[in-house]
Protein backbone atom coordinates (compact mmCIF):
# COMPACT_ATOMS: atom_id res chain seq x y z
CA UNK A 1 0.00 0.00 0.00
CA UNK A 2 3.00 2.21 0.82
CA UNK A 3 4.94 1.85 -2.35
CA UNK A 4 1.46 2.00 -4.26
CA UNK A 5 1.37 5.76 -2.98
CA UNK A 6 5.11 6.62 -3.51
CA UNK A 7 3.82 5.80 -6.90
CA UNK A 8 0.88 7.11 -7.35
CA UNK A 9 2.75 10.16 -6.29
CA UNK A 10 5.77 10.02 -8.44
CA UNK A 11 3.43 9.89 -11.24
CA UNK A 12 1.82 13.24 -10.99
CA UNK A 13 5.46 14.71 -10.93
CA UNK A 14 6.59 13.08 -13.93
CA UNK A 15 7.49 16.48 -15.82
CA UNK A 16 9.13 17.51 -13.31
CA UNK A 17 11.33 13.85 -12.84
CA UNK A 18 11.83 13.81 -16.53
CA UNK A 19 13.81 17.44 -16.53
CA UNK A 20 15.29 16.68 -13.56
CA UNK A 21 17.19 14.00 -14.98
CA UNK A 22 17.56 15.63 -18.54
CA UNK A 23 19.12 18.34 -16.28
CA UNK A 24 21.74 16.03 -14.52
CA UNK A 25 22.87 14.24 -17.53
CA UNK A 26 23.13 17.34 -19.47
CA UNK A 27 25.48 18.98 -16.51
CA UNK A 28 27.53 15.92 -15.84
CA UNK A 29 27.79 13.14 -18.47
CA UNK A 30 27.87 15.77 -21.42
CA UNK A 31 29.72 18.97 -22.92
CA UNK A 32 26.27 20.54 -24.69
CA UNK A 33 26.97 21.14 -28.19
CA UNK A 34 25.43 24.45 -29.21
CA UNK A 35 24.96 25.54 -33.13
CA UNK A 36 24.74 28.97 -31.79
CA UNK A 37 28.26 31.01 -31.74
CA UNK A 38 28.28 31.43 -28.07
CA UNK A 39 28.65 35.14 -26.28
CA UNK A 40 29.34 36.52 -23.29
CA UNK A 41 27.49 34.99 -20.40
CA UNK A 42 25.71 32.54 -22.98
CA UNK A 43 25.58 29.52 -20.70
CA UNK A 44 24.58 31.78 -17.78
CA UNK A 45 21.02 31.99 -19.68
CA UNK A 46 21.14 28.65 -20.45
CA UNK A 47 21.24 27.60 -16.90
CA UNK A 48 18.48 30.26 -15.74
CA UNK A 49 16.11 29.35 -18.87
CA UNK A 50 16.64 25.35 -17.56
CA UNK A 51 15.94 25.74 -13.83
CA UNK A 52 12.48 28.35 -15.59
CA UNK A 53 11.18 25.02 -16.87
CA UNK A 54 12.35 23.28 -14.31
CA UNK A 55 10.88 25.09 -11.18
CA UNK A 56 8.06 25.98 -13.93
CA UNK A 57 7.01 22.20 -14.46
CA UNK A 58 7.75 21.53 -10.50
CA UNK A 59 5.12 23.84 -9.74
CA UNK A 60 2.30 23.31 -11.82
CA UNK A 61 2.73 19.77 -11.12
CA UNK A 62 1.69 20.61 -7.38
CA UNK A 63 -1.03 22.13 -8.60
CA UNK A 64 -2.18 19.46 -10.49
CA UNK A 65 -1.44 17.21 -7.41
CA UNK A 66 -3.18 19.22 -5.04
CA UNK A 67 -0.44 20.31 -3.31
CA UNK A 68 -1.34 22.94 -0.66
CA UNK A 69 0.15 26.13 -2.10
CA UNK A 70 2.88 26.93 1.16
CA UNK A 71 4.20 23.45 0.46
CA UNK A 72 4.21 23.58 -3.44
CA UNK A 73 5.97 27.02 -3.24
CA UNK A 74 8.43 26.56 -0.76
CA UNK A 75 9.47 23.23 -2.18
CA UNK A 76 9.89 24.86 -5.45
CA UNK A 77 12.29 27.47 -4.41
CA UNK A 78 14.28 24.52 -2.67
CA UNK A 79 14.69 21.42 -4.50
CA UNK A 80 15.89 23.21 -7.64
CA UNK A 81 18.30 25.34 -5.30
CA UNK A 82 19.95 22.50 -4.08
CA UNK A 83 20.00 20.36 -7.06
CA UNK A 84 21.87 23.35 -8.83
CA UNK A 85 24.17 23.05 -6.17
CA UNK A 86 24.68 19.92 -5.29
CA UNK A 87 25.03 19.40 -9.41
CA UNK A 88 27.82 22.34 -9.06
CA UNK A 89 29.48 20.68 -6.85
CA UNK A 90 29.52 17.60 -8.28
CA UNK A 91 31.04 18.81 -11.68
CA UNK A 92 34.00 19.26 -9.39
CA UNK A 93 34.90 16.50 -9.13
CA UNK A 94 37.63 15.07 -11.71
CA UNK A 95 35.08 12.27 -13.16
CA UNK A 96 33.20 14.95 -14.90
CA UNK A 97 34.09 16.53 -17.85
CA UNK A 98 32.49 20.13 -17.20
CA UNK A 99 33.57 22.37 -14.13
CA UNK A 100 32.60 23.83 -11.48
CA UNK A 101 31.17 27.59 -11.19
CA UNK A 102 29.18 29.45 -8.59
CA UNK A 103 27.94 31.41 -10.98
CA UNK A 104 26.11 28.70 -12.71
CA UNK A 105 24.52 28.56 -9.31
CA UNK A 106 23.48 31.79 -9.18
CA UNK A 107 21.69 31.82 -12.55
CA UNK A 108 20.20 28.30 -11.63
CA UNK A 109 18.40 29.89 -8.64
CA UNK A 110 17.59 32.81 -11.14
CA UNK A 111 16.35 30.79 -13.38
CA UNK A 112 14.13 29.32 -10.71
CA UNK A 113 12.57 32.31 -9.76
CA UNK A 114 11.39 33.00 -13.14
CA UNK A 115 10.04 29.65 -13.04
CA UNK A 116 7.38 30.24 -10.59
CA UNK A 117 7.12 33.84 -11.51
CA UNK A 118 6.17 32.51 -14.80
CA UNK A 119 3.87 29.66 -13.75
CA UNK A 120 2.28 31.81 -10.99
CA UNK A 121 1.45 34.70 -14.29
CA UNK A 122 0.36 31.44 -16.27
CA UNK A 123 -2.03 30.07 -13.55
CA UNK A 124 -3.62 33.68 -13.31
CA UNK A 125 -4.11 33.96 -16.61
CA UNK A 126 -5.86 30.95 -16.98
CA UNK A 127 -8.13 31.12 -14.16
CA UNK A 128 -9.30 34.77 -15.41
CA UNK A 129 -9.98 33.45 -19.14
CA UNK A 130 -12.07 30.52 -17.41
CA UNK A 131 -13.79 32.95 -14.73
CA UNK A 132 -15.15 34.93 -18.68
Amino acid sequence: MFWRKVITRLFHFTETIVISLALLYLSLFREVPIDIPPFEHSDKIGHCAMYALLSFAMLLNHKRNQTKSSIALISTIIFPIMYGGLIELLQGLPMFVRSCDWKDWIADIIGTFVGILLATLWKQMLLTQTKK
